[in-house]
């Protein structure tokens, strides 16, 4: 499915076009239903899979917060600190403080 190619590929740039070219659909298509199914557009899981990978990275291990948002998938880490703080309601370090 596309949400299982997401959580397979959530490290490297993904596109909607790659995500509907793995599912056998068009790019409207792949919106219209995950609008439809989960509420949200391809990216937006994309971007929720990488901040919860993000988030046991923080909580488990010492990873410097720029490496984990290169491993998750993030190429500016500043975007990351905006998204993280989106998502989890306070910045990386915050959530890796909290979290220990």
């Amino acid at each position: 499915t596309a949400a299982e190619f997401i959580a397979g590929n959530y490290s490297r740039p993904i596109s909607a076009e790659d995500i509907a070219a793995y599912a056998g659909l068009s790019r409207s298509a792949l919106y219209r239903g995950f609008r439809r199914l989960l509420g949200v557009s391809p990216q937006q899981l994309v971007i929720t899979c990488r901040i919860d990978k993000a988030s046991a990275l923080l909580r488990d291990t010492d990873t410097p917060i720029a490496g984990v948002a290169r491993s998750v998938g993030f190429e500016d880490p500043l975007y990351f600190s905006r998204a993280f703080k989106i998502a989890q309601g306070c910045s990386p370090s915050e959530y890796r403080l909290r979290a220990k």
